[in-house]
């Protein structure tokens, strides 16, 4: 059974330390902006409240493709050819189902027609992804997966209890492992690709909306009502939760590209982010305007969309340059984490924390054990860093990438899929 603790920060909520760095961008119409999901730095897509918009250098010109008709909660880019969504117009209505296109947007087809109430897409990898969903009826918790990259679909799911409304987000860290949040506070859990899943404590009534898992163990949930954002977070893969709720609107989407790195886009047109696994949140922007989605490129780059057309982004995660350091937590330990994207093509990032002053090296091996590539060898200060490899000159395969910082010296896998 799960546990929950509920923490409430008291003072050093949204301290200011940095002035804001997301610019906003133009865009061709004042739609209401759903969803934004890109394939790269360059490419991705947004959908609005009529069409989907593309753009293909990093968001300075946005082109026209299918028509989208209403709200849209779900949308995926597996890559720069191959994304999905799909819309929502009420029950009973012209719902188009999951739409996709394999051309970079050129044509676009259904890949499903049901009508059911899409919230949220994810992968876990480049051929098996999961969809949940309201049903037809908008509160009939549902999971639907493919195993085509997204050609078909089919219901793996429909047994999630105690959920009284919808399921509002779904994040899988492989093809077996996944999580799924309801509206109303459930969290589920499946470990075989979707067939089972954990019957669950509940995490109170927040009206979450979102659930982001950025390995087995660390995951948060996000949502809030009532004036309030709520961030929950799980360090042992959902066995024990902890809470913390900050003044705002509701959160709706989160992203961690780390353990402890994470960005959060709220209705009441913030965006907040920690460097420090939620010890300490800070805010970032302060619109009118809010926030529907989020999703970060890397460590530097980033995109949020919402109300009234408007298109924000980021260049260096948010904050005025402070050398390669991700805000401002001082990290506790040294880590490597899992590189991000993974499976990749034909670039991934590899982030890793300094607790002090370290002469570091970073370098990438092959199976066999040979030297592809000596990404970095030097002196660094305590912070949190991220390094970009591009492998285009490589064939796909299976490599390795070591750290040597300090007495630390860790190792992970990491996949090229061309």
């Amino acid at each position: 059974m799960k546990h929950f603790i509920e923490k409430v920060l008291p003072v050093i909520i949204f301290t200011s330390f940095l002035p804001a760095q997301w610019t906003k961008l133009s865009f061709p119409t004042t739609e209401y902006l759903w969803k934004v999901r890109f394939a790269g730095e360059q490419t991705g897509w947004i959908a609005a409240q009529n069409y989907i918009y593309k753009t293909t250098n990093g968001g300075s010109i946005w082109s026209k493709q299918d028509s989208s008709i209403g709200s849209c909660d779900a949308m995926f880019a597996l890559n720069d050819q191959v994304a999905m969504f799909s819309n929502w117009t009420g029950v009973g209505e012209n719902t188009r189902g999951i739409r996709r296109t394999t051309d970079g947007g050129a044509t676009w087809t259904t890949a499903n027609a049901e009508k059911n109430y899409y919230t949220d897409i994810d992968f876990g990898s480049a051929v098996v992804g999961f969809a949940s969903s309201g049903g037809t009826t908008g509160n009939k918790p549902l999971v639907k997966k493919t195993t085509d990259a997204g050609a078909t679909w089919t219901t793996v799911s429909q047994n999630f209890p105690k959920a009284k409304y919808e399921l509002t987000g779904i994040s899988f860290v492989d093809e077996n492992t996944g999580w799924t949040v309801s509206y109303d506070g459930f969290v589920y859990k499946t470990t075989n690709g979707g067939i089972d899943w954990s019957s669950p404590d509940s995490l109170g009534f927040e009206s979450f909306r979102d659930i982001e898992f950025f390995n087995k163990d660390t995951g948060w949930a996000v949502g809030g009502i009532g004036g309030e954002m709520v961030i929950v977070r799980t360090t042992n893969g959902g066995t024990l939760w902890t809470k913390t709720k900050l003044p705002g609107g509701s959160l709706r989407e989160a992203e961690a590209l780390t353990s402890k790195i994470v960005w959060c886009a709220a209705m009441s047109g913030q965006i907040i982010a920690t460097a420090g696994a939620g010890e300490t949140w800070f805010k970032q922007t302060n619109d009118i305007n809010g926030f529907e989605s989020l999703d970060m490129v890397n460590i530097a780059t980033g995109y949020a969309v919402g109300s009234s057309g408007k298109l924000c982004k980021t260049s260096n995660g948010g904050v005025v340059s402070a050398g390669d350091r991700i805000l401002s937590a001082v990290p506790r330990s040294y880590t490597l984490e899992q590189n991000y994207p993974n499976p990749f093509n034909p670039s991934t990032t590899i982030q890793f924390t300094l607790p002090g002053k370290s002469v570091v090296s970073l370098k990438i091996f092959s199976v066999t054990g040979e030297l592809i590539e000596d990404l970095l060898h030097r002196s660094m200060d305590a912070g949190t860093y991220s390094v970009t490899w591009n492998a285009g000159t490589h064939p796909s395969g299976l490599y390795y990438y070591t750290l040597s910082a300090g007495n630390f010296f860790g190792t992970k896998k990491l996949t090229l899929l061309k």
